[in-house]
């Protein structure tokens, strides 16, 4: 309890010392003299009971632990966001790594790939969004605990004034002759209570910068680690990029090579008939299985256009089945349109 609530249990002593030594003058002192036509008129005062004080301290005991206890369960949501956050980032991060690896393994679904990637960077963006907002709102609930903080002490400080007024009223009405003894002991009580609040002050000093020094410990690790876990974010994401690119630029090398293997499989067997002069071409719809077996040749178009010309491509292609395979599973197109020039 000392340690959680410093100030407010110091407060409350320097109170109680105060009182004591007030009810202390009052009723050890020497009688008023009566009938003295030289005694000055009494001073009429405004009398604070030590009930009522420790009503109010009472009721301001409890209203810092209502606030204290609200911001503890803030604190404790806060943590709790946070912690859904990071694990809706790891989430999100997973659901890029499977993209990613589904774009390696089908081609043809490049382009449905890169649209998850865009929604997954959204939805990060978003998660960290949260992130910053749960952030900014723990710092609110910081700033309401130490205004509330301030508050306290503001309160405690017109406490300790009203009571130091009423003890100054309350030496004035004390007749003539008291008023040597009673200034030596105003006196003493002021260089001590200036010695206790001296020490309490400093104590308190103490404790706010220690207070304060933690504060910025934590908020610096906290930005070191999300600094980290960002650089490490970048990091993965330009890995996983530069990878995509090799493994692209490898499969249109592979794919280029596969394509040319076949055509240069048919031109083997393509025996080109006469009269086709410079310039001819013929461009032929392959058919084929897994294992490369010729299923179809389609002639789409022939320049010149001659059944002879035609016949002799489609027999090139039907005598070079089984076609080369594809040198990766990805790469097989059961479609192959191949446009062939006679040499």
């Amino acid at each position: 309890m000392l340690q959680r609530y410093p100030l407010a249990l110091i407060g409350s002593v320097l109170l109680h010392v105060v009182l004591i030594g007030a009810l202390a003058v009052r009723f050890g002192g020497s009688p008023d003299v009566i009938g003295s036509e030289s005694q000055a008129a009494p001073i009429q005062a405004v009398t604070v009971s030590e009930a009522d004080i420790e009503a109010e301290m009472e009721r301001l005991r409890e209203l810092e632990n209502e606030k204290e206890r609200q911001a503890t369960e803030e604190q404790a949501q806060l943590e709790e966001t946070l912690a859904a956050l990071e694990a809706e980032r790891d989430r999100v991060t997973e659901e890029q790594r499977q993209v990613a690896e589904e774009t390696r393994r089908l081609q043809d679904e490049a382009e449905r790939a890169a649209e998850e990637r865009r929604r997954a960077e959204e939805e990060k963006q978003r998660v960290e969004e949260e992130a910053r907002r749960a952030e900014e709102e723990r710092q609110r609930a910081l700033a309401e605990r130490k205004a509330a903080e301030t508050e306290r002490q503001r309160i405690e400080a017109e406490v300790r004034k009203a009571e130091e007024k009423r003890q100054a009223e309350e030496a004035a009405r004390k007749a003539e002759e008291e008023r040597i003894a009673e200034e030596k002991r105003q006196a003493e009580e002021a260089a001590r209570k200036a010695e206790e609040e001296r020490i309490a002050e400093e104590k308190r000093q103490a404790e706010e910068a220690a207070r304060k020094a933690e504060e910025e410990r934590r908020a610096a690790e906290a930005a070191a680690a999300r600094k980290a876990e960002q650089e490490r974010i970048a990091a993965r994401r330009a890995e996983n990029e530069r990878r995509a690119r090799s493994e692209q630029r490898e499969l249109d090398r592979l794919k280029g090579a596969y394509h040319s293997s076949i055509q240069k499989k048919i031109e083997k067997n393509w025996t080109v008939t006469g009269g086709v002069g410079k310039g001819a071409n013929c461009l032929v719809l392959v058919s084929q299985s897994r294992d490369g077996r010729v299923l179809q040749a389609e002639v789409k178009s022939c320049n010149p256009e001659t059944a002879g010309f035609r016949r002799s491509v489609e027999t090139a292609v039907v005598r070079a089945s089984p076609l080369p395979t594809a040198p990766r599973e990805e790469l097989f197109e059961r479609e192959i349109l191949i446009k062939f020039t006679p040499p």
